[in-house]
């Protein structure tokens, strides 16, 4: 996705074992080739945040245009934030309704226990500002996951909130790094504000500030989420495509064996009918029916197993399988089931 709707062109790209660069270096790189594109994400996430309660969706906007940034893909700058907007709207707005609360809670909460009235009259307040910062800290440290979360996973509000604790804690040491650049980048300026340098930084937020803070962070955190959340992911996902795949391929092979190319469409129509633990017994063992052609009766049944103990899943496997395709196409089951061990 991307924010003005002019197009990219896709370069010559690099060679399949081409060195990878050094990170540090590697974000100069991204960021110096995409500065214009920066700078035009940031007013329009600007203007999106102008109705307070909208911060929440544009932020997801944001989050997903500097991800895909951040890995060096290609985005469209207004169409991917738009589309990104509209896409995780509901989540955006309650997150960012959520945060609205939360800042406002922290400020007033901050200046209620400093007021020196109410430190006389109780002395522990002292001890709830630092838990205040502390409890600030974590949510930023948190905050710097949250959206990314949203728009790259489907999460629920809890697990967004459950997964963004998680990798504050992960990842403390570069949360905190990241967290010293927002200060330097966002509070320290204001202690110098004047007439002068009050347009500066005015001008430095609309144009370039958030987005460029949200590159970094981004830069900097998704590794941790695709350490663990999207790389175990994928492998699960291949995983299971791998042994969907071998189940299938032994199945039409037998169904072949059985009746011929013509009833695998019933089979794989039986194979989702099929538990978990039938699947992976298939795996370990092939059957093979023999058919007397004159009576069109299924003679034997021969189920070849690596280990003794996965004879009661053949054994179940073969009769539902079998039964269903002779009640299927009226054929009556007239012999024997042999079971040969393959000794290790």
């Amino acid at each position: 996705m991307g924010l003005f709707g002019f197009n990219q062109k896709d370069g010559p790209g690099i060679y399949k074992d081409a060195p990878q660069k050094n990170r540090f270096f590697n974000f100069f790189d991204i960021f110096f080739v995409r500065i214009w594109k920066v700078i035009t994400l940031n007013v329009i996430y600007i203007i999106f945040c102008i109705p307070i309660v909208t911060i929440g969706p544009a932020t997801c906007g944001l989050a997903y245009v500097l991800r895909k940034f951040a890995n060096d893909e290609h985005a469209e700058v207004f169409s991917d934030f738009f589309d990104a907007f509209k896409k995780n709207f509901k989540q955006g707005l309650i997150v960012g309704i959520i945060e609205i609360l939360f800042v406002a809670a922290f400020f007033y909460a901050l200046q209620f226990y400093t007021i020196p009235e109410n430190v006389a009259n109780f002395p522990w307040f002292t001890y709830a500002v630092p838990l205040l910062y502390i409890g600030g800290g974590m949510y930023l440290f948190m905050r710097f996951y949250m959206y990314t979360i949203i728009v790259t996973f489907k999460v629920t509000i809890k697990q967004i909130y459950k997964n963004s604790f998680l990798f504050a804690v992960i990842g403390v040491v570069r949360n905190l790094l990241l967290t010293i650049l927002a200060f330097v980048l966002v509070v320290m300026p204001l202690s110098g504000l004047n007439g002068l340098t009050l347009p500066i930084y005015l001008g430095a937020m609309v144009l370039i500030i958030p987005a460029f803070l949200g590159f970094v962070i981004s830069y900097s955190t998704y590794p941790l989420l695709k350490k663990y959340m999207v790389d175990p992911y994928t492998e699960k996902k291949e995983e299971e495509n791998l042994e969907e795949s071998i189940f299938s391929d032994l199945c039409i092979e037998l169904a072949i064996k059985i009746f011929g190319e013509g009833v695998i469409k019933d089979l794989q129509e039986f194979i989702k009918k099929l538990n978990v633990s039938q699947k992976d017994s298939l795996l370990d063992g092939v059957c093979v029916c023999q058919v007397e052609p004159q009576s069109n009766k299924i003679v034997d049944i021969y189920a070849t197993i690596p280990n003794i103990d996965y004879l009661s899943s053949i054994v179940s496997f073969s009769h539902e399988f079998t039964h269903y395709l002779c009640q299927k196409y009226g054929v009556k089951l007239n012999g024997k089931l042999y079971y040969e061990e393959i000794l290790s």
